[in-house]
Formats: C-alpha cells, structure tokens, sequence
C-alpha cells in the first residue's frame, strides 16, 4: 500500500475515534435549580391589622408558628389569620389553641375561629392527624379526646414519657427506662418491646408509619442506635440496627418520608437518612439541629431545616438520598413548608413564598 494511502486510512480512523468520543463522552449540561421568590408577608404589618383577615374558602391552609406569631396561610400566600400568642399555641392545618401551663382547661378552635371543642384537663396539648392529644403535668401519661371534647382514652406509664408520634390509627410512645409502645386508635396497647443494646436505655426519638408497618428509634445513652423495626399484630421484628457514633442527649427528631421509601434521623453526626426497602442508611454530615423535613412528591426533592445558634440551613436531597444544594440564613426562628412546586420559609418576622425552578 501506498505512503499516502496509509496516511488517509490513519487520518479516517482518528477522526472516527474522535466522533465516538464525543458521542459517548458529551452530556446536556444539568440545568441549575434556582429559588425564585414569588411573594413575602410581614406577620407584624398583619397582626396589627386585626384576627381573622379573609376566609379561607375552598383553598387548601396550612398553619404556622414563628416567633410571637402563630396562624394559618393558604397556599397562595394569603392570609387567613395571623395572630399573637400570649403564652404557648398548638397547630394543626384543622385546629389550634392557645394555652398556659396551669389552665383548667383548653379550647380547641377550628380554622376560621370557631369552637371544636373544649378539654376539660390540665396539661399540655398536642395535636397531630385530627387527633387531640394531652400530655399530663405528672410527665408519664397522656390523653386522647374526641373531636366533641369528651375524653375518649388515658395511657399511663411507669417512667416519664421521652418521645411520641402517632399516625391516624396508631401511637407510639418511648419512655426514660428504654421501653416503646404501640396503641391502637382506642388506646389499647398493642405491644411493647425494649430496643436494649446501650449501657443507659431511654427512647430519645421515635416515629410510626401504619402503612409499611413499621417503628423507628433512636434510644441510647452510650453506644446510642438507630432501630427500625417490622411489626405485625402478632408479631415484631428487628429488621436493622445501626451503632451510631457519639451521643445526643435530647429529643431528637426521627420521621418516615414518602419519597424513596425513606426514614430521617437526628445523630450527633449529622442527618441519617434510611431507606426502608433495601436498608441501606446514609449518614449525611451535619452540625445543626434538625427542625423539619419537607418533602416535594411531585419534585423528587426533600427540604431539611436544620439550625445551630441562630445559624439556619435549608438543605435539598434528590431522591432523599442526594444532596444538591443549601440555603443558608439567620434567625432566631424559622418553619418551612413545602408546595406543589416550591416552599414557603419564614424567618422571624416574615413569611416568604419560593418557587423552585431548574434553569
């Protein structure tokens, strides 16, 4: 074969390695998500103005607590009603109260302000999932009350309660001597089991999801664990366990997520993120307290508040699993709330709509 001849075979087939290449090596640019802020609310301008400032009709509320405020937003950023409260206030997005420690009894008023109901018992209330709860000054029962008012169940224990969470048709609760139990809608117990395996046993956070049938735990002073457990009604089983390194002495926060089959736990580390399907945990580094989770379904994103001496992020994971971005901020308080397409975050004396964008 000729000189040249060699040269222009050597000459097409560089250039063809050299379009394989491309083709195999080039990708889009990933498109950058972009906070775009839609609307902001000032509590204080409000408040003043007067309780209830338009009705929410037909439109989806959520309720919120900050500061000295406390009320309800729909999710176009309109006020319902923003208000101060003189001493403590519990929320849900159907109920509320404002309550003191020593009061003879607490009222519970739905949205537009009208009275649900009023319990005759001292305490301290919790509401979650329509359910009307009330912890007893004694620190090791709790109540449950009908919406009408009337007490419908009373749980004792033999050691102070540490940590609570119910779903709608369950409640699980951790006590100081290690112990965690499962009632049902009436207040029956349907189990109890001891998570053991630290030299000091105390529940410090725990969650319930009725769905996948499944309790979840922190517990643990010295050689502290994470414990996610599978229960049935005749049965319960240890399906993972993780020694976690160091040691939270305080509530910490554990809750089941929807996206990607996932549960969130505080550790001294930073955020454990669990997925309940394969078991497989990852331990996201973190310095601050873990405030909420949030999750975008429709997205794919889960939004962590988390704050460390007025120092606040928010922190985006794809999946649950994948973090991609942070929002940093300070305040001396902070909430979030997710919507279809963004999240509202407020910070002290201000509420702000945010729309999540991908540019």
């Amino acid at each position: 074969m000729k000189e040249g001849k060699k040269i222009n075979l050597y000459i097409i087939f560089g250039f063809l390695i050299v379009l394989l290449y491309l083709f195999l090596a080039i990708k889009p640019l990933r498109k950058e998500l972009c906070f775009e802020p839609e609307k902001t609310l000032v509590l204080s301008e409000l408040a003043d103005e007067q309780f209830f400032l338009s009705p929410a009709g037909e439109k989806s509320v959520f309720c919120f607590r900050l500061s000295d405020y406390a009320g309800y937003l729909t999710e176009d950023a309109e006020p319902v009603f923003v208000s101060k409260y003189p001493y403590k206030a519990t929320l849900t997005d159907s109920m509320w109260t404002f309550y003191e420690n020593d009061a003879d009894a607490i009222t519970v008023k739905t949205v537009d302000g009208t009275e649900q109901a009023v319990l005759n018992t001292t305490g301290f209330p919790f509401f979650q999932n329509d359910r009307l709860f009330v912890f007893l000054p004694n620190g090791n029962a709790l109540k449950e009350f009908y919406l009408t008012g009337r007490e419908k169940w009373i749980y004792e224990g033999y050691a102070p309660i540490t940590a609570y969470n119910s779903s709608k048709t369950e409640s699980v609760i951790g006590f100081a001597d290690g112990e965690i139990v499962c009632l049902d809608s009436y207040g029956k117990q349907k189990f109890s089991f001891y998570p053991k395996g630290s030299d000091r046993e105390v529940i410090l956070g725990v969650d319930i999801d009725s769905d996948k049938k499944m309790i979840a735990s922190v517990s643990g002073i010295n050689r502290q664990r994470f414990v996610l457990v599978s229960y049935t009604d005749d049965q319960q089983k240890i399906v993972f366990h993780e020694y976690l390194d160091g040691n939270l002495r305080q509530p910490i926060f554990v809750h089941f997520g929807k996206l990607a089959d996932s549960v969130y736990f505080q550790c001294k580390t930073g955020l454990g993120i669990m997925n309940c399907s394969n078991f497989k945990l990852n331990i996201v580094p973190m310095t601050e307290q873990i405030i909420q989770v949030e999750e975008l379904e429709d997205l794919g994103l889960s939004l962590v508040l988390a704050e460390n001496d007025n120092n606040w992020k928010v922190y985006l994971f794809e999946n649950a699993y994948k973090l991609i971005g942070t929002l940093p901020f300070t305040a001396e308080s902070a909430f979030l709330k997710a919507t279809e397409n963004g999240f509202f975050l407020g910070k002290d004396n201000t509420v702000s709509k945010i729309k999540i964008t991908y540019k």
